[in-house]
């Protein structure tokens, strides 16, 4: 029960919706300054994802190797997000404009 709390009330709050959260402005800006290729998104993504997982680590109290397998798994978890999110704010936007 006890890892159910812990996924339901920590990891779901956090990392999907916290970190989500934290994207969003990131990728509004790089469409803003018309950086709309794939790898600009998902290089934000991992940037983003790195200092979420720093700052995750430390306010955890995890030690220094957990802190960098942390920064890792949300780096990687930025990157993936930087290309949905890519696909949705740019590629998917642009065939909709071409069939309208």
């Amino acid at each position: 029960m006890e890892i159910f709390n812990y996924i339901a009330f920590v990891i779901v709050p956090i990392f999907l919706l916290g970190f989500q959260a934290l994207l969003l402005p990131v990728f509004f800006f790089l469409k803003s300054r018309n950086w709309l290729q794939s790898y600009a998104f998902a290089v934000a993504g991992a940037l983003t994802g790195i200092g979420f997982g720093y700052a995750f680590g430390a306010v955890s109290g995890l030690q220094q190797s957990a802190v960098a397998l942390a920064m890792a798994s949300v780096c990687a978890f930025g990157a993936v997000s930087g290309l949905v999110w890519w696909y949705l704010l740019v590629k998917r936007l642009e065939n909709d404009g071409d069939v309208a």
